[in-house]
């Protein structure tokens, strides 16, 4: 599938309250997981001794929400007990309830975590971990720890058993759980509008949403962005951060020790691993407006239009478009591949045309 086709395809589902409506909360019980398959299997290879636990088949289960691949990955001195969802035909190692639950090979098996993705992205998720006769929780999404240190009531191999949406519902207490899931339905944000004319070609040739593109393909500075001719009235550079922990992961089957969040620092940026969640953070309050991103990793500069939104079944997302080929492209790989990169983030009012 083309990528431009890819956008159009994902852009037309998206639907975003308007502006002072009232989202309507999720069914967190909806959610997909891989809870029947961590029940099944849980004394075969979650519980299980570390040596027969380590030689545990590929083995498949089918469920109420399709298949499910269980399977067990040793790296150095840990093993990873992989419950992974079907997805088109293959299983993806990050999908909404897939998990991941980490042993320590060196230490007879010891559980050491696991984590239950929240979407596609690899840096959305739930995190748990033993607490005596306890679990405790974290919740993570796009790196910014949103919940930390949630004492759950049962111990960590029983919890494992619940849905997620039932560990979600005790984990975030006061959490708003409309910044990230929402019901289905709503009017389309100026945002989702501009995305969705970006993708089938319905921007008006010199009109307002084609002249942003065009200074996004050609002005490699913001300052010259927010300068000239093809400067959007109200756009202006992104400088707040969120005010809370970071988790910088690396390797999407372990969490990275939690630091401050990054500071946004004047003429650089963030760090581009964490511009996700400053997206995440101002499009809530301003979800008619996409993002220009600014990419410098050495003497290389990019420029990337962020589109924001939630899916036609309520889950947020980061669609990503590169507006000097006029294809969409994915944010997680350019951030995978350029972790050095930092990035300047210019929120812009969506053009309507």
């Amino acid at each position: 599938m083309k990528p431009v086709l890819a956008l159009g395809i994902l852009l037309s589902l998206l639907a975003i309250p308007s502006f002072g409506q009232t989202p309507s909360g999720p069914d967190l019980s909806r959610l997909p997981d891989t809870n029947e398959a961590r029940t099944r299997f849980l004394t075969a290879v979650v519980t299980a001794n570390w040596n027969s636990a380590v030689k545990f088949p590929e083995t498949y289960l089918s469920g109420t929400g399709g298949r499910v691949q269980v399977s067990v990955d040793r790296q150095e001195d840990f093993f990873y007990v992989r419950f992974l969802r079907e997805r088109d035909g293959d299983f993806p190692l990050v999908s909404p309830g897939n998990t991941i639950v980490q042993r320590n090979f060196q230490r007879n098996g010891d559980l050491i975590q696991a984590k239950i993705f929240l979407s596609d992205d690899p840096t959305c998720y739930v995190r748990l971990y033993p607490q005596a006769e306890r679990t405790r929780a974290d919740i993570v999404l796009y790196g910014a720890v949103v919940r930390q240190n949630v004492l759950l009531g049962q111990l960590f191999y029983y919890q494992l058993r619940d849905h997620l949406g039932k560990i979600l519902a005790a984990a975030g207490g006061s959490l708003d759980w409309t910044d990230f899931f929402r019901a289905p339905g709503g009017a389309p944000s100026g945002a989702v509008r501009f995305g969705q004319s970006l993708a089938s070609g319905r921007l008006i040739a010199g009109g307002p949403g084609f002249r942003l593109l065009s200074s996004l393909t050609y002005d490699d500075a913001v300052e010259k962005f927010l300068s000239g001719s093809g400067r959007v009235l109200g756009a202006s550079e992104l400088s707040s951060v969120p005010s809370l922990p970071f988790a910088d992961d690396r390797d999407p089957r372990r969490t990275a020790a939690y630091k401050p969040f990054p500071r946004y620092e004047s003429g650089k940026g963030l760090p581009v691993a964490a511009a996700a969640a400053a997206v995440h953070a101002s499009s809530l309050e301003y979800p008619d407006d996409v993002f220009a991103a600014f990419l410098t990793d050495g003497s290389a500069s990019r420029r990337i239009l962020l589109i924001p939104g939630f899916d036609t079944e309520g889950a947020f997302g980061i669609r990503a478009y590169d507006p000097s080929t006029r294809q969409a492209v994915s944010w997680r790989e350019i951030v995978e591949e350029r972790p050095q990169a930092s990035v300047r983030l210019v929120r812009v009012p969506a053009p309507l045309t």
